[in-house]
């Protein structure tokens, strides 16, 4: 019934199915992969890797987050995995996570966070870190590397950034 409609509307109105069919165009041709309306800083990412040790171990299941050193800016963050490797993440309302991989180019502090159960367990998965912090869950490492404030650690983004960014971390 709708397919009717619409044939005998063009039927009888020749130049209106060319203003349609000229804005079905334009507006499938926006319907492609890449996301609107991103922030511009967005093109600027670059992908970020690296690894976190303690000692010789991968330190697994931490938090590193990239805190850009010269004020506001674009946060990055990244999860170690069971070899201490991670990838940086930069948020964006409306973005994929692909379109989120990276950090924009600059100097920043960074912080590696690991918060451990009492028993000196990882958090489950389904546990968000203020309701396992509310059950007794704790920083794991020193203020020198979890601490916004105190971190010492430190990394330069580049433009073409191949290189691994890799940390120690100690007790």
């Amino acid at each position: 019934m709708a397919v009717t409609f619409f044939l005998n509307f063009f039927e009888s109105a020749p130049k209106m199915k060319n203003v349609v069919l000229v804005g079905l165009s334009v507006l499938l041709a926006g319907c492609g992969g890449a996301s609107v309306g991103l922030p511009e800083f967005a093109a600027n990412l670059t992908p970020v890797t690296g690894k976190v040790t303690q000692g010789d171990k991968p330190l697994v299941g931490a938090t590193v987050t990239f805190i850009p050193d010269n004020g506001p800016g674009q946060r990055a963050y990244g999860t170690t995995d069971a070899t201490g490797a991670y990838d940086l993440h930069t948020s964006m309302s409306g973005a994929s996570f692909e379109e989120t991989k990276g950090a924009v180019p600059g100097q920043y502090k960074v912080t590696v966070s690991q918060i451990l159960m009492p028993d000196g367990s990882a958090i489950a998965a389904e546990t968000t870190e203020a309701d396992a912090m509310a059950i007794g869950a704790t920083e794991s490492l020193p203020p020198a590397y979890s601490s916004f404030e105190e971190t010492i650690l430190t990394a330069t983004v580049a433009a073409d950034q191949t290189e691994s960014i890799d940390f120690s971390v100690s007790q």
